[in-house]
């Protein structure tokens, strides 16, 4: 059970309904309540995000949606440095404009508001098309550019319509694959793919031999036990220099392995460096963006 030892105000933090950012949770840091709405979207990382009642898996994609005075806290696996959030907060008036029709159309939200629920939680499409909205919010928060409020407020119920619609259209587990042992395969991978991993530690899981491990992957996937997890590696580092301002060498902090030997893999995959693939691929460099370039904050 959780003790409540922080309190958040959206007073100190603006003068408006509404406030987002980038955040790192670590396994020290206390629970804590809000005074408001938070949207807590899992950019990087695993964990577990604990409430007063419950626990509920915490994976990369993953959304919640929880209400005001609610104790929780976000608790990273013990090999990861931490879990990176994107966090939107926001008061009921943020919403009146939409609040009735959110509960006309969707009955989570309707049971959400009369706490029949504690929690919403759901899970990004695969385009990540919810992330990209927060993305775009923080971008904006960042700003000195005229009307970001309205911008920002014009963010607010897109967001909350999509995460409510994909409720419904995604399920409690991620299927990768149709074959069970490589499913529960992957799942250990993906559990694990900022820290060390190897061919041995995948077949102790499974209860198999390394050799079995190693066939199974080339049967299914074609490619090694080390391909894959250097294919899945150089995806995610490509989506985050698609996506974000972060400074290389933080990107390749994250992983738990030696940074040159990364960037080879990556170079070697996609034959660019990962600041070539930046300047070819991120969203803010593309030509539609260009017109509304917004100062780098860093997500």
């Amino acid at each position: 059970m959780v003790i409540f030892m922080e309190y958040l105000h959206l007073a100190d933090y603006t003068e408006y309904d509404f406030y987002i950012f980038h955040d790192m949770r670590k396994i020290a840091d206390p629970v804590y309540a809000a005074d408001c709405y938070e949207i807590l979207y899992i950019a990087h990382g695993i964990g577990i995000l604990e409430t007063k009642d419950r626990e509920y898996q915490a994976s990369e994609g993953d959304l919640f949606l929880t209400p005001p005075q609610t104790p929780r806290r976000l608790i990273p696996t013990p090999d990861l440095r931490g879990i990176e959030v994107y966090c939107c907060y926001f008061a009921e008036r943020a919403i009146l404009t939409i609040k009735s029709d959110l509960e006309e159309a969707f009955s989570d939200y309707l049971d959400f508001h009369k706490k029949k629920i504690p929690i919403v939680h759901t899970t990004d499409t695969k385009t990540r098309e919810l992330r990209d909205i927060i993305v775009r919010m923080i971008d904006e928060q960042t700003t000195i550019l005229p009307c970001r409020r309205n911008v920002i407020e014009g963010y607010l119920p897109i967001l909350l319509v999509k995460l409510l619609r994909n409720v419904k259209s995604c399920g409690s587990e991620k299927i990768y694959s149709h074959n069970l042992m490589l499913d529960t395969a992957i799942r250990y991978i993906h559990a694990r793919l900022y820290s060390k991993v190897s061919l041995a530690d995948i077949a102790k899981h499974l209860k198999v031999s390394p050799s079995y491990t190693c066939r199974l992957f080339q049967k299914h996937l074609g490619m090694t036990t080390a391909q894959y997890i250097h294919y899945l590696r150089v995806e995610k580092v490509k989506d985050i220099l698609k996506n974000t301002d972060r400074p290389i060498n933080r990107i390749t902090d994250m992983f738990i392995m030696d940074g040159d030997y990364l960037r080879q893999v990556f170079k070697r995959q996609t034959g660019m460096t990962m600041q070539e693939y930046r300047d070819k691929y991120n969203y803010k460099y593309q030509p539609a963006a260009n017109a509304y370039q917004t100062p780098t904050h860093g997500v």
